[in-house]
């Protein structure tokens, strides 16, 4: 009886939340972007290797990375269009991407978070993955 109450006082007055660990997107690494169709949009990472892809700069990236801020999700933007990448974030952990084609924000495809890079840096940032998308056309002509 006594652990039973001790469970029920420590659930009480100290609620467990599972919590997905914040990433520190300045130490995400091995980010790849694919051509994927839309109706794959929801594939897992794991399947996105049969899509063409392109390694992206890790030295770009940081720099962008480097300051973006959550976007609080009763603020979350309006997507036009999405680039599907991946990353390796500082736990290991391969995670899907997505990236706005038409603004300065990305999600995490696993929480579902979105992150804006700075508003100096958005031009430079949808240029870059512009490019690259490109490049991934190109390559697979």
């Amino acid at each position: 009886m006594k652990s039973i109450l001790t469970i029920l006082v420590t659930v009480y007055f100290f609620p467990i939340g599972i919590k997905a660990q914040e990433i520190d997107w300045s130490k995400t690494t091995n980010w790849k972007m694919y051509d994927v169709p839309r109706v794959h949009y929801n594939s897992p990472v794991d399947s996105l290797s049969q899509f063409d892809s392109v390694r992206l700069s890790l030295a770009t990236l940081q720099q962008f990375l480097g300051n973006v801020t959550k976007i609080p999700k009763e603020n979350r933007p309006y997507w036009e269009g999405v680039y599907i990448c991946t990353a390796q974030t500082e736990t290991g952990q391969r995670i899907k991407v997505y990236v706005s084609t038409f603004g300065g924000f990305f999600m995490n495809g696993n929480t579902m978070d979105c992150y804006e890079i700075p508003d100096d840096r958005k031009e430079d940032w949808q240029k870059y993955f512009k490019d690259e998308w490109m490049s991934i056309k190109r390559a697979s002509r």
